[in-house]
C-alpha cells in the first residue's frame, strides 16, 4: 500500500516537472506555483512585514536559515539586525531557525519590530 502511495506521488511530480518543462518559463513559474522541488530542495516565499505594513518577499530554501533573510532585510532598510526583531506566530525568529523548524508555508508572514532602548531620565 505504502509503495502505491510513493510510486503515485513520484508519477505526479514527474508529470508537473514534464509539464513545466515543455513551457515558456513564465508559465511554468506559473504553473509549478511558487513552491517547487529542484535537486530535492523544497523552495517557499516568506514575507517580512513591518509595524508599518511594508512588507519584502524573500525566496529561500525550506531548510536554509532565517538568519539570511533578517539580514538582508536589514541591510535594504539600512538598519543594524541587532536593532530589529522579528517574530513568526508569536515566537522570536533566532539566526539558526529554518522554515521547516516553524513548520512554514509558501507565504507565511514574519513580523519585524524596531527595538526601542529605553531609560529613566
Amino acid at each position: 500500500m505504502k509503495c502505491n502511495v510513493i510510486k503515485n506521488l513520484i508519477d505526479q511530480l514527474n508529470k508537473v516537472q514534464i509539464s513545466a518543462a515543455s513551457q515558456s518559463a513564465p508559465a511554468a513559474a506559473a504553473s509549478v506555483a511558487t513552491t517547487t522541488i529542484k535537486s530535492g530542495q523544497r523552495s517557499i516565499t516568506v514575507k517580512v512585514i513591518d509595524q508599518d505594513g511594508r512588507q519584502i518577499e524573500f525566496q529561500m530554501n525550506y531548510d536554509s536559515k532565517l538568519g539570511r533573510v533578517m539580514t538582508q532585510y536589514a541591510a535594504r532598510k539600512g538598519m543594524p539586525v541587532k536593532s530589529l526583531k522579528f517574530s513568526f506566530d508569536g515566537v522570536r525568529v533566532q539566526e539558526e531557525h529554518t522554515p521547516e523548524f516553524f513548520d512554514m508555508e509558501d507565504g507565511d508572514i514574519i513580523e519585524v519590530f524596531h527595538l526601542t532602548e529605553g531609560g529613566c531620565y
